[in-house]
Order: structure tokens, then C-alpha cells, then sequence
């Protein structure tokens, strides 16, 4: 009976026992390595009925499940078999839910796998070093990290007046703090003010910058300061304050700086008004005068207040009511109390073209500290806009004929200057008069000769009005009337001679509403007189027979004399022809500049520059060999002598000449007169 029933528990046992053992095959199959492994046997299996609850886990088989699962998926789940089954009672694997089929389980027999072991070493090995380098980097902050300096820990707040007016005083608030864990040393707070900026102190002193000294900041620690300054600058003009801490470190040399933000406030009020008045336009050539108001703006009273005017091109400078401390254009206010005021009056002569726009721009400010006529803050700024119209009257002016503003004559030649002036209006001017006011140093050398006019030799001024010259009476639109004078130059002017002509027309034109309005030109001409250049020739004997004999040698020494006369002279040079029969012997006296052209028989006197009021000599030796067809004649030593140059002051031509000279000389009782010989 039991071997019966053993057979049949076999029989029935057989195909699960094949499909684990399958099972079995392949996952040692799948676990397989290089090395062969020991396959373990099950001495005897116990056959066991598949559970099929699977919500609960029989408390054997937990204990089992715990130390480990075979998984494979489809199939059923196999627990963990011990290596060593008891001998008597063999024990069947039990079948586990399918979940638990995810990899295989190894047996305690089983080899370790080497691959495995390798990955948990690393990993170990890994969180090692890991360890350790955090241990490392923990330890340099706990050492080090508290004493380390940034800038960016440095802080500096300035804070003041957004809007201040020019001239007072601007009050500044620092607060430089150091947030780093170590002390900062040898700090210093810079400022930095804008140009023109002047000391708190009332001293006027220009301030460019300010350093405070804050030696040490400790960690943690804020330093309140404070700066004072006076700031001047036009209304609604910008201006940047720079501050900065400069600062040094512990066991280092070099110097760091931190920067704050740029502090910015604006002028709301300029400390000094500037007022101008001028016409809007006027006829080219005329004078125009401009008058400068400057008032005081400021509560305290201001120092050293320059005030410039630019001129624009064509501005001929005449005079100034008070006059400028700098060339003609810069005037100074010593003082300028509150509310007071000081007027600047300038005149001149502006020329320019008909509808030409003319600005004068003005302005007023500070003095620099380097330089005390050139601004370096300015309060403020102004212009003066002068439209140029076409003129009244059209005033021309010629001298000798010459229409240009500088005419250059002759000496002791009447000059005749014509004054010609043309109605340029659809409106006819009454009452004409012309002014011509001479001045230069040439006038006490000059002759004056005036027709239905009047010179005033004390004023030097000629006049010529209606009542003298009726075309002035009235002129018709387009009509144009005349008058003139003539100079004559005396031959002794002084040095530079010259001659100013300032003209003045004048004429009335009236309105509609009858009311009359003076109409006013002028144009100016310059007249220089040339300079009365000389030359002058003697002759002596100084070899040979006197009276000359025919066919002998007789020598003659020639001296020429230049004079330069007013003015300086330029590439002067004397020229001369000798006869046939005169040799040129080249000897002449030391250093002057002699040439000889034999094709010519020309001799030139190279002089060069001549000064003003001043002469040179010069000889030469000439040989006289006479022919006997000349024998009871008088021969020529040398033809006319003829100087040119240039004259420096006037840029023109001069020239000079001096007669031929003859063999009569002093002691020849013969007159000079050729003999024949014995």
C-alpha cells in the first residue's frame, strides 16, 4: 500500500517537478558566470498544493520569504532554499503570489557575485572621500572665512539737498559702514566737488576736492560725517558730487577704494541775474552800443565776479564804461553786495552782410585759481542778437581814385578824397551832412584843403552840411550827393606816416505819423604815405693822369649813398651802365655786395633791407682809358645811378635816381676835360 502510494504520488508530483526544475535551470542559467557553479540537488521534494488565496502568507513560509526570493515574471515565485535541507524530511519549495517573481535568489551555497561586491565598494569608497573633503572645506571656513574683506561689505550713503540755489552753502550727510567681520585701516573719505565750488569758510578759496581722514573702522562699525561747500552754477544746471572711502587691509600694502553712488543736485536759482540791452538792428558800419546789467542774486555777497562777452566776427572794439581789466572783453566785480547791481557799457563798429545775424555772448561767473581771467563756474549767461540791414545811406569812400581801405600816396603829391553817399530808402532824407575825422601820426605833415566845407585844424574834423553844399539839402530816393577835400603828405612826416578817415553821414527821414528818425552811416579809410627813398653819387681821383690823358688808364673811385627816408625798406638795390671805354676794375670797399655784368656793363649794388631814417655807402673803381677822338670832351665815368626797393608800411614800390657822373673833379683845372698826350 505505501509503495503503491508512493507511485502514485510520484506520478502525480511529476510535472510540477519538471517545471521547477525548468524554473530552476533558468535562473541559474541567467545568474551564470565565467565560473562554473555547483548546482544543489533537493534529495527528496514534497509535493504541495498550489495556494490560490493569496492575501495572506502562512507564517512558515514568511519566515522563509524573508531570507530571500527567486522572481521571474510569468512564472510562480519559488522561495529562497537553504543549502543544507534536513536529511529525514526534505522540504518542498512553496509557491509564492507572482509579485515576489522580480530576481533570482541565491542560495547560501551559492558563490558570491564579484560584480556586485565591486558596485558597494565603490559606492563606500566614494561617500569616503566625500566625507572628507567636507570635513576639509568646514575646517578652512572655521579658520579662515571670518576674516575675509569684500568691498561689496563697505558701505557709503550720501544724502543731502536735491535742489539748492547758486551761492549758498550746500550741506552734505555721509555715513560710511563696515560690514565686514575685520576692521578696515588708514581710511580715508574723498570728495570730489564740481568746478567753481568755493569754501564753506568764506574765504573765496576754489575747492576741487576734500579728504577727511577716518583712520579705523572696526567691524560692524558707521562713521557720520558731514562736508560743507558753496556751489555756484547756472539756473537748473546739473551738478555731481563724487564720493569715495579709500582704505588698506591688514598685512598688505596695496590701497582699495570704494565708490558711493554720484550725489546729484540742481542749481535752482542762479546767484546773479544778467540783464542786456541792445537794439535789434542796425545798418553795417555803424557804432552800436550794448549795455550789461548785472544784478545779485545771492543772500551773501559774492567776489570776484567776471562778466565776458564774446563778439562775434566784425565787431570793431571802441570803448567800455568801466574800462576791462583783460583785452577788451572782460571786466571785473570786486564785490557785489546782496540785491545791488553793476552796469558794463561797450561801443563799436559792426560790419557784416545785409541780412547777417550778429550774437554777442555773454556771460559771468568765477574766476579759476590758476588762472584769474578765465571763468571756471559760470552763473550765469545772456546774448545780444543784432540783425544787420541794409544800410541807410550807402557811404563811398575814395582816395586818389582808390576805393580800398588802405590806400597808400606819395609825398608832397595833393591827394584828392571824395566822399559819395546814395539814398537807399523809398523815403527822401532831408538835412545830409558828412563828418571826416582825421587822426594818425602823419597829421601835423599834412596840408588840408577843404571846398564849401570847414576844417577844424584843433579838432581835426572836416564838416559839410546843407547850408555849405545844397545837394544835401534834399536827396530823392536812389540820388546820391558828394563832396570832397584834398591832402598833401609833408616830405618830412614822421616814421610810418599814415592817415585815419573816419566818415559820418547823417540824414533824417520821416514818417507817416510825422515823427523824424535820424538815419546815421559810416565807413573808414586808411591812407599811408610812402617813404622818400634818396640816392646821391660823388666821384674821386685816385690814379692815373688828372685831367685824363688819351689812351691812358686814369683810375676814379665812385661813392653811392642810399637813404631809406620814414619807413624801413626791403630788397633795395642800385643799378648803373658804364661806357665803352670805362673798365670795371672790381675792387669796392669792404662788405658791400657788388656784381658785374661785362654783356650788360651793368654794375648792381645788392643792398638788401634798409631801416627807416637811415643810409649806406658804398665805392667801386672804375678805369677811364679816353680815346683821342674824345680829346677837349668831357667822358662819363657812370650813367644815371637808379635805386628800387620796397617799401615794408605801404607794400609798394620806391625808387630813387641820381645823375650821371663825369671826370670833373675838384683840383682838375681843366674842367676835366681830355688831353692829348705829349
Amino acid at each position: 500500500m505505501s509503495e503503491e502510494r508512493s507511485s502514485k504520488s510520484k506520478q502525480k508530483s511529476t510535472p510540477k517537478q519538471e517545471k521547477i526544475d525548468a524554473l530552476r535551470e533558468r535562473l541559474y542559467a541567467r545568474d551564470a558566470t565565467t565560473e562554473p557553479q555547483k548546482r544543489v540537488k533537493l534529495k527528496k521534494v514534497q509535493t504541495e498544493e498550489v495556494r490560490k488565496d493569496w492575501s495572506t502568507t502562512p507564517a512558515k513560509e514568511q519566515s522563509v520569504a524573508t531570507k530571500g526570493v527567486i522572481h521571474d515574471t510569468g512564472m510562480a515565485s519559488v522561495k529562497k532554499i537553504s543549502s543544507r535541507p534536513p536529511a529525514s524530511a526534505p522540504r518542498p519549495l512553496p509557491v509564492e503570489s507572482p509579485e515576489q517573481f522580480r530576481a533570482p535568489v541565491q542560495s547560501e551555497d551559492m558563490p558570491t557575485k564579484k560584480k556586485s561586491k565591486s558596485y558597494r565598494m565603490k559606492f563606500v569608497l566614494g561617500g569616503l572621500v566625500f566625507f572628507t573633503l567636507m570635513l576639509i572645506v568646514s575646517g578652512i571656513f572655521l579658520m579662515w572665512g571670518n576674516n575675509s574683506i569684500s568691498g561689496e561689505n563697505i558701505s557709503i550713503d550720501v544724502s543731502g539737498p536735491f535742489a539748492i540755489g547758486g551761492g549758498e552753502e550746500l550741506s552734505l550727510r555721509i555715513a560710511v559702514s563696515n560690514q565686514n567681520t575685520v576692521a578696515i585701516e588708514s581710511a580715508t573719505l574723498i570728495i570730489e566737488y564740481p568746478p567753481g565750488t568755493q569754501s564753506a569758510d568764506g574765504d573765496d578759496k576754489e575747492v576741487f576736492a576734500e579728504r577727511q581722514e577716518l583712520h579705523v573702522i572696526e567691524a560692524g562699525e558707521i562713521h557720520n560725517l558731514s562736508a560743507k561747500a558753496r556751489v555756484f552754477g547756472e539756473e537748473n544746471a546739473e551738478k555731481i558730487i563724487n564720493v569715495s572711502v579709500e582704505y588698506r587691509i591688514q598685512g598688505s600694502n596695496a590701497t582699495f577704494y570704494k565708490e558711493a553712488e554720484p550725489f546729484r543736485f540742481k542749481i535752482s536759482s542762479s546767484p546773479v541775474v544778467l540783464d542786456v540791452d541792445a537794439v535789434k538792428s542796425i545798418s553795417a558800419g555803424q557804432e552800436i552800443g550794448i549795455t550789461m546789467t548785472v544784478n545779485s542774486n545771492s543772500p551773501s555777497t559774492l567776489s570776484n565776479v567776471l562778466v565776458r562777452v564774446d563778439y562775434p566776427f566784425g565787431f570793431d572794439f571802441s570803448s567800455a564804461e568801466p574800462a576791462p581789466i583783460s583785452g577788451n572783453n572782460m571786466w571785473r566785480i570786486d564785490t557785489l553786495d546782496p540785491q545791488a547791481m553793476q552796469k558794463i557799457t561797450f561801443t563799436g563798429i559792426l560790419a557784416g552782410q545785409q541780412d547777417e545775424e550778429k550774437v554777442f555772448d555773454i556771460s559771468a561767473g568765477l574766476p579759476a585759481e590758476g588762472d584769474q581771467y578765465a571763468l571756471a563756474s559760470i552763473f550765469t549767461t545772456n546774448k545780444a542778437e543784432v540783425a544787420i540791414e541794409a544800410p541807410f545811406l550807402g557811404v563811398d569812400v575814395s582816395v586818389g581814385g582808390n576805393n580800398k581801405d588802405v590806400v597808400a600816396i606819395g609825398r608832397s603829391q595833393p591827394t584828392i578824397v571824395r566822399v559819395t553817399f546814395t539814398n537807399t530808402l523809398d523815403d527822401t532824407i532831408y538835412d545830409g551832412g558828412v563828418e571826416i575825422a582825421l587822426s594818425g601820426n602823419a597829421l601835423k605833415d599834412i596840408d588840408v584843403d577843404v571846398e564849401d566845407g570847414f576844417y577844424n585844424s584843433g579838432t581835426n574834423i572836416i564838416t559839410f552840411d546843407s547850408v555849405s553844399v545844397p545837394a544835401l539839402k534834399e536827396i530823392a530816393p536812389g540820388k546820391s550827393s558828394s563832396v570832397s577835400f584834398s591832402i598833401t603828405p609833408d616830405v618830412d612826416a614822421q616814421q610810418t606816416p599814415e592817415i585815419n578817415l573816419l566818415v559820418t553821414t547823417r540824414g533824417k527821414r520821416v514818417f507817416e505819423d510825422r515823427v523824424p528818425q535820424e538815419l546815421i552811416a559810416t565807413a573808414s579809410r586808411t591812407i599811408r604815405v610812402t617813404s622818400a627813398a634818396g640816392l646821391t653819387s660823388a666821384v674821386g681821383h685816385t690814379g692815373g693822369p688828372v685831367p685824363p690823358v688819351a689812351e691812358q688808364l686814369t683810375k676814379y673811385s665812385v661813392a653811392l649813398t642810399a637813404q631809406s627816408g620814414s619807413n624801413d625798406l626791403i630788397g633795395a638795390e642800385v643799378t648803373a651802365v658804364l661806357p665803352q671805354y670805362v673798365a670795371w676794375l672790381d675792387e669796392v670797399s669792404a662788405g658791400a655786395s657788388f656784381s658785374y655784368n661785362p654783356s650788360t656793363r651793368t654794375v648792381s649794388w645788392n643792398i638788401g633791407s634798409l631801416s627807416s631814417n637811415t643810409k649806406t655807402t658804398a665805392t667801386v673803381q672804375l678805369g677811364v682809358t679816353p680815346s683821342l677822338s674824345q680829346v677837349g670832351t668831357i667822358p662819363t665815368i657812370i650813367e644815371t645811378q637808379r635805386l628800387r626797393a620796397t617799401d615794408r608800411f605801404t607794400d609798394t614800390t620806391v625808387r630813387a635816381d641820381t645823375p650821371a657822373l663825369t671826370t670833373v673833379i675838384d683840383g682838375d683845372n681843366a674842367g676835366g676835360r681830355v688831353v692829348a698826350s705829349e
